[in-house]
């Protein structure tokens, strides 16, 4: 299964995560708005795994995660599985899937990230 997403360096506090993963590109966005993080560096990242592997790298980056803060990382599989995976924790539904989306959705709202921001792609 060929799973692909991105991971913003700046969410994690375990960058050794990073080897985990094969990179494809990095980009750097500007977020003047943001006090802690005014530019952030996002890791593209695209890989062939099996689906215990995939559901292993979800709790690798959970666990990476910085505990405190209001990120969450996004990936999809190429078989219609959207992960969303958040500090220590994370969600895994069938694209298309709206109540896994949705839980998804309140769990993020219920860790202080505004809605608008939980926003992420399903592939």
């Amino acid at each position: 299964m060929r799973i692909s997403g991105v991971v913003i360096k700046e969410s994690l506090a375990d960058l050794s995560v990073l080897e985990k993963i094969k990179t494809v590109r990095t980009e750097m966005w500007e977020h003047p708005e943001s006090i802690l993080y005014p530019i952030w560096n996002g890791v593209f990242f695209e890989m062939d795994f099996q689906k215990k592997e995939i559901e292993n790298l979800a709790e690798v980056f959970s666990v990476a995660m910085k505990q405190n803060e209001k990120w969450y990382i996004d990936f999809h599989s190429d078989e219609g599985l959207v992960y969303v995976v958040f500090p220590g924790k994370y969600f895994c539904y069938q694209r298309g899937d709206s109540d896994g989306r949705k839980e998804a959705v309140q769990y993020g709202i219920s860790i202080n990230i505004t809605a608008n921001q939980l926003d992420w792609s399903e592939g």
